[in-house]
């Protein structure tokens, strides 16, 4: 410390004067900085009891981060050390807080300092420090070592200045992420009209972008952000379509579906009891509106929720119809955001094409819930969710029961999982997670009957998104879990060899 009397006073703590562990050693290393860059910092943290009593290994990452702060903007610092959180005690989540703060600056940016005051100046940085508030400040930092343009931008965007929402949290990680693949993707976008506010729309035309920025081919990102129809950004009016040219493959068809007069948009302004705000929107080119279509996205929408009991993950189920926007061996694709689907299939008049293309708007709905697991998971639940739409529905069980093997030449769900066989290279075999997923799930469902069934399906939902937060894919143990009691169907179907020649039926 400087100042002779503040190095006393650092002296003086009784955890000092006892014996010093290494927790507290780090944190007079700290303190000690503190008080070189900022005596008035120091001071207002010194006194505190937190302080004064003892020193956890939280509050000394806070002291850690509080004199970085201090070293990059004393201003900054006192502010902080003032501040109501601050005061009384520390939490992991304020730590951790303090911690994205003081990062928002390093040696060659620019924008650092004034970026971080910035922030310290914003009310809910002031008065407490949430849970959402603190995963914001955290994307904020990944936003500003991709692009410290971008993040200097998203500062003075009004939707930060008041508060932080789960929507505005979830937009930044999203913008976060655009801004790994392509920096300039990024802070173009956030000066666009359609950030100036948010809503969910806008979440899911900004991921539909990133969707576009991942993929291999770079024309698809190129061809919607040089757009004549984007030139002056893209607006509230324009997200359904820019969401749904995330779901596309083919950057000319991206050009194609951006034009004005291309794309029809049917709107469908619905609820059901789990998402009373709902929106369906049907986004067809060259095909004719069917009466069934709309209504029958919503009701795809209520018989999942009914099955999850959780609502839809999105607000707006978006289903984008458009031959080109369909490989040929699928019938359709969720990205999370929408989902593309074959329009052929909307088109057959009978009863048995009818109940087919609605039953494979559910397979795509369930798919909103079931993605990012081994794909036998999601495919084989998807199919299962198709089956008990099909008993709902009034079809006889044996017409529903089984889905095709096709070409499925993997015997079980272990050799499946090690293979991962890839859909673009060998759709025969990735055909396979649909096969003998639905075939594990399926006997599963006749043993327990559907109201057991559903219920362990929760718990498996539940069990995947704990193991999604430890960065695991969920498999097999999950299911072994979930489905404790039925350890002899669920090993029969992992190792069993039940697709091999001899077992077929």
């Amino acid at each position: 410390a400087k100042n002779s009397e503040q190095a006393a006073a650092i002296n003086a703590l009784p955890w000092v004067q006892d014996n010093i562990t290494e927790t507290e050693r780090d944190a007079l290393k700290w303190l000690s900085w503190l008080a070189h860059y900022s005596e008035e910092a120091a001071v207002a943290v010194t006194t505190l009891p937190w302080v004064q009593d003892d020193i956890t290994e939280t509050e000394r990452d806070a002291l850690e981060w509080l004199s970085w702060l201090a070293h990059y903007s004393e201003q900054a610092a006192v502010a902080v050390a003032t501040m109501p959180w601050v005061q009384d005690d520390i939490t992991d989540t304020e730590a951790e807080a303090l911690k994205q703060i003081s990062r928002l600056n390093d040696d060659d940016d620019k924008d650092g300092i004034a970026v971080i005051e910035a922030i310290v100046a914003l009310s809910w940085v002031q008065d407490d420090i949430t849970e959402t508030e603190a995963e914001f400040l955290d994307f904020l930092e990944g936003l500003d070592g991709a692009s410290e343009q971008a993040a200097a931008t998203v500062t003075t965007l009004p939707w930060v200045q008041d508060d932080i929402t789960g929507t505005e949290r979830d937009a930044l990680e999203w913008i976060r992420w655009l801004a790994h693949d392509s920096d300039k993707a990024a802070a173009a976008i956030i000066a666009m009209p359609f950030l100036k506010s948010l809503e969910p729309d806008d979440v899911l035309a900004v991921r539909g972008i990133l969707r576009l920025a991942t993929d291999d081919d770079d024309s698809l990102l190129a061809t919607l952000i040089n757009h004549p129809s984007l030139r002056n950004g893209i607006t509230d009016a324009q997200t359904t379509l820019v969401t749904a040219a995330g779901t596309m493959w083919d950057a000319d068809e991206i050009h194609r579906l951006l034009n004005p007069d291309y794309a029809d948009i049917e709107i469908l302004s619905s609820s059901t009891m789990l998402t009373p705000d709902l929106k369906v929107s049907i986004v067809r080119t060259g095909t004719q509106s069917q009466p069934w279509t709309a209504e029958g996205a919503r009701d795809a929408v209520e018989f999942a929720e009914k099955i999850m009991q959780l609502p839809l993950p999105v607000s707006h189920g978006i289903v984008v119809l458009n031959e080109k926007a369909v490989p040929p061996q699928y019938g359709g694709a969720n990205y999370g955001i929408a989902f593309r689907y074959n329009p052929e299939r909307e088109q057959g008049q009978t009863p048995h094409d009818r109940h087919t293309f609605l039953s494979g708007l559910v397979h795509e709905t369930a798919h909103y819930y079931w993605q990012g697991h081994s794909a036998w998971i999601d495919e084989g639940v998807a199919n299962i969710f198709e089956y008990m739409y099909g008993v709902e529905s009034g079809v006889s069980p044996g017409l529903v029961g089984k889905t095709r093997r096709e070409d499925c030449e993997i015997h079980d769900l272990e050799t499946l999982t090690e293979l991962i066989p890839d859909p673009e290279e060998d759709f025969d075999q990735f055909h396979c997670n649909y096969f003998l997923g639905q075939m594990l799930f399926l006997e599963m469902l006749e043993n327990l009957g559907e109201e057991e069934f559903n219920g362990r399906l929760r718990e498996l939902y539940r069990l995947s998104i704990a193991a999604k937060e430890d960065d695991r894919t969920p498999g097999i143990a999950e299911v072994r879990r979930a489905f404790h009691d039925q350890t002899d169907v669920v090993e029969k179907h992992w190792s069993g060899k039940l697709n091999a020649p001899a077992n077929r039926p």
